[in-house]
């Protein structure tokens, strides 16, 4: 006669074989997390007062700017791409910081959160969009990185539309009110 005792036993290794591949789950997945997330962490920024802004990580990147294909696996591009964005390229090279900037009357709740140099690029983005060639070296090798940026050397002030104008004031005036200048080199 069996004793009552062993029927516990198989249960017992197969619970616990379940509770150890539930644990390594949630470690790969807790660990990819954090790889994926960890680039917005490695972003040198100029201006680390920001931190904890509402929406914003503590290096004053946008926490929805974290999309859910960050968190699947990395092909050879998208592992360039992180290297290039953790050397201090804000975007990928398809991304605008303000995509509207040229159609849309902004607002200041529009750039809440951006960090002085995320400013700084947004306003040359309006330029940028029309070709302008720029005396920074910072600013020529991030708009030499997007796709969508064509360096036109006859590129005149008058290319912008007044909407246009008024937003790069807007930009300028916010940087200014909250000391958020931004000097690229």
């Amino acid at each position: 006669m069996k004793k009552k005792g062993n029927v516990w036993l198989p249960v017992a290794i197969i619970l616990g074989v379940l509770i150890a591949l539930f644990l390594v789950l949630t470690a790969a997945v807790a660990l990819k997390g954090r790889l994926s997330i960890g680039k917005a962490d490695a972003v040198e920024t100029e201006d680390t007062e920001d931190a904890g802004a509402l929406g914003t990580t503590a290096d004053g990147i946008y926490l929805s700017d974290v999309a859910l294909e960050d968190f699947s696996a990395s092909s050879g591009a998208e592992q360039q791409a992180q290297t290039q964005e953790d050397s201090g390229v804000l975007e990928n090279e398809e991304d605008y910081i303000l995509p509207d900037s040229g159609t849309t009357a902004l607002t200041d709740a529009d750039l809440e959160g951006l960090t002085a140099q995320e400013l700084t690029y947004a306003r040359n983005e309006i330029y940028a969009r029309h070709g302008r060639v720029f005396e920074s070296q910072e600013l020529n090798d991030y708009f030499q990185g997007k796709s969508w940026y064509t360096a036109d050397p006859d590129f005149d002030d008058s290319e912008i539309s007044d909407l246009e104008s008024a937003n790069a004031g807007l930009i300028s005036a916010y940087q200014n009110d909250h000391d958020l200048t931004y000097a690229p080199q």
